[in-house]
């Protein structure tokens, strides 16, 4: 039988038995799916932990030396870490980062870091061809920054599957292939390769291509012997919690320590401790220097926004109707750090006001400046009438106070 669905089958065998004592309804609270709604069975299976009891003293320490605006922020996010308890990273589920863990019968365990190692133990090449489709004549130099240690090749177009195949099987492991055409089309053919690809750059997009997918359930057929017993090892099932991956952000990136991170308030428990934990298991160490808290955008009412509601204001609305620069002086400016933001269209409509004030005025002396033939960059400030004196003065002071924040 299953559980819930199958209650009054049950309860009808026990009747049937005659062995039902005593029946009655009661009222109590129960676990909900929060995406499908369905009513969830609660099982207690094995767990993988990080023991952050023992990296929490450091941690405390660490956080001394990291600036959080505004303070209060800090204050929160150490009453986090002393109150946090061990750190569940895996999950049952099917889709996500396979934690890199096998085992046999007799227990025994072997952690594959990289996929180099996993090649060795299981004697399958690992393959992983990068195409860069150029768009600018700015991409080699970008490439040059990000991958470093590379090979890179050029083709003049990929448009065929043939092609494609034979790109991949002609450069070795990690070659980069610039192409100046691309026939995207080609990807849904692909069969036994798997593709990444990535959007949004203006100078190039990159495809990445593998001989093996490792996710799940694929990664899942690569077994090999125990170095101890010689028997077989399995990965086990699980995946890695969503927020260890997120918290490998600089990890992955390698750069330590970061100058600078934000995000919202409830990142406090979120992201912000993510890193600082995974950072002090890699680096012994925060990995970020500063870091600025913010609030959440609500409607005019203090309401979170959401579909259901209809009260969603795409940003796209403010900026078609006031600009981006009007958009970014409200949220700058609206209300402190920390705090959330009541998104009222007449105060936007002020910020753009005020803006709009200020291109004028500028607009204004360009042209005089222009008319007198006067060039504000060769004017000598000792000139000048002290009222003048005093605004530049005023504007450059504002400049430090502004760079040093």
């Amino acid at each position: 039988m299953i559980a819930k669905k199958d209650d009054y089958k049950f309860i009808l065998e026990v009747l049937r038995k005659e062995a039902l004592i005593y029946f009655e309804w009661y009222e109590h609270d129960y676990p909900i799916c929060w995406r499908c709604r369905n009513r969830v069975i609660v099982r207690s299976p094995e767990q993988i932990f990080i023991n952050v009891s023992s990296i929490k003293p450091k941690a405390l320490l660490d956080i001394e030396n990291v600036n959080f605006i505004p303070e209060a922020a800090k204050n929160a996010f150490i009453n986090t870490v002393k109150s946090a308890p061990d750190w569940v990273i895996s999950r049952q589920r099917y889709w996500g980062i396979p934690i890199p863990m096998w085992f046999d019968k007799n227990r025994h365990v072997k952690f594959v870091k990289n996929v180099k190692e996993l090649e060795k133990l299981t004697g399958y090449k690992f393959k992983e061809i990068i195409i860069i489709v150029k768009f600018t004549d700015y991409t080699e130099k970008l490439l040059s920054r990000y991958f470093k240690e590379n090979k890179i090749y050029y083709e003049g177009e990929i448009n065929d599957i043939n092609k494609l195949y034979d790109v991949f099987n002609k450069y070795e492991d990690k070659s980069i292939i610039i192409v100046n055409n691309f026939k995207y089309d080609i990807l849904n053919q692909i069969n036994d390769l798997y593709y990444v690809r990535t959007y949004g750059s203006r100078d190039y997009e990159i495809i990445y291509l593998y001989n093996c997918n490792l996710h799940r359930p694929y990664v899942d057929k690569f077994t090999f012997k125990c170095e101890k017993c010689g028997e077989e090892m399995r990965r086990i099932p699980d995946i890695l919690d969503v927020w260890v991956d997120s918290g490998s952000a600089t990890v992955a990136t390698n750069t330590y320590p970061v100058d600078f991170i934000t995000e919202n308030y409830d990142q406090i428990k979120g992201w912000f401790y993510s890193l600082a934990m995974v950072g002090e298991l890699y680096y012994n160490d925060i990995p970020y220097k500063n870091v600025y808290v913010g609030g959440y955008v609500l409607d005019v009412y203090g309401r979170k926004m959401s579909k259901s509601l209809g009260n969603v204001v795409s940003p796209y609305d403010i900026i078609n109707k006031y600009g981006a620069d009007a958009m970014r002086f409200y949220l700058g400016s609206i209300v402190e750090v920390y705090e959330d933001i009541k998104l009222k269209w007449e105060d936007i409509k002020v910020k753009y006001q005020v803006l709009n004030t200020l291109l004028n005025i500028s607009t204004y002396l360009e042209e005089y400046s222009k008319y007198y033939n006067i060039n504000p960059a060769k004017i000598n400030v000792e000139n000048l009438r002290w009222e003048d004196r005093y605004m530049l003065h005023f504007i450059e002071k504002s400049k430090k106070k502004y760079i040093m924040h």
